[in-house]
């Protein structure tokens, strides 16, 4: 009799437990696997998520020119775009920390702000070209970034990029990344502060946010533009004065 009610009990707990997981608005339905893995596309620094392929600076340079020198500029010198070539200084490779940064003359390219090869291919992969994201296939991507990375003298013009050697390249600033500095100013506090009050916390909070001169409307009016993949451009953000 113990062993039966036992068994009700735990078939009764089975059955509240299949209620819960039911939906309660009935919507929806179940996400596949496969569609799942279609939007975990990203990359970590580590090399973590990267796909299986490879692409030589060559063949990158023949990809660039179609897809990217519109925008980039024919060497990475850019049009209206991100300067992604230039500022890297031989003795930046063996140090790891991008010189020309620190310098009044600041120069921000890709070669030297960049802190791993793979967030460059990721970026590539997920956002690129701006008019047609992800319409690359993996080894143009692979192609593409090694071209840029030779852009930078990261690389040799002969050099095959791939998934074994992307996440070992030595980058420029590789040991630039730092988290003690705000985001947008770098004589900020850092934005995220990781720590929990216990007691006598403040009641409000204040949203704020921040943009570096040089970067404000550096793409142009976002609402004026538009792409056929991801979020269209809804926010104006043409110049405007901050004081006001």
């Amino acid at each position: 009799m113990c062993r039966l009610r036992s068994l009700a009990l735990v078939l009764a707990a089975v059955a509240t437990a299949a209620v819960a997981q039911t939906p309660r608005f009935g919507l929806g339905k179940p996400v596949a696997p496969e569609q799942i893995k279609s939007w975990d596309i990203d990359v970590r620094p580590d090399g973590h998520g990267i796909r299986k392929g490879k692409g030589a600076v060559d063949e990158g340079e023949i990809v660039y020119e179609a897809q990217c020198a519109a925008c980039h500029g024919t060497f990475g010198e850019a049009t209206e775009f991100l300067m992604i070539a230039g500022g890297v200084k031989p003795t930046d490779l063996k140090t790891g920390r991008a010189t020309t940064l620190r310098q009044p003359d600041v120069i921000r390219t890709l070669g030297t702000k960049l802190n791993n090869a793979t967030t460059l291919w990721d970026y590539i992969n997920r956002a690129m070209p701006w008019m047609a994201p992800q319409s690359l296939s993996v080894d143009q991507v692979y192609a593409v970034t090694a071209y840029v990375l030779h852009l930078n003298h990261i690389v040799a013009g002969d050099f095959e990029l791939n998934d074994a050697n992307i996440a070992t390249l030595p980058l420029p600033n590789r040991n630039g990344n730092t988290l003690e500095h705000g985001m947008g100013d770098v004589q900020a506090k850092p934005d995220v502060q990781g720590t929990r009050c216990m007691q006598n916390c403040a009641r409000d909070a204040k949203i704020t946010s921040e943009m570096p001169e040089y970067a404000r409307n550096a793409h142009g009016n976002l609402r004026e533009q538009f792409r056929p993949l991801g979020p269209m451009g809804t926010i104006d953000t043409s110049r405007y004065d901050a004081k006001k």
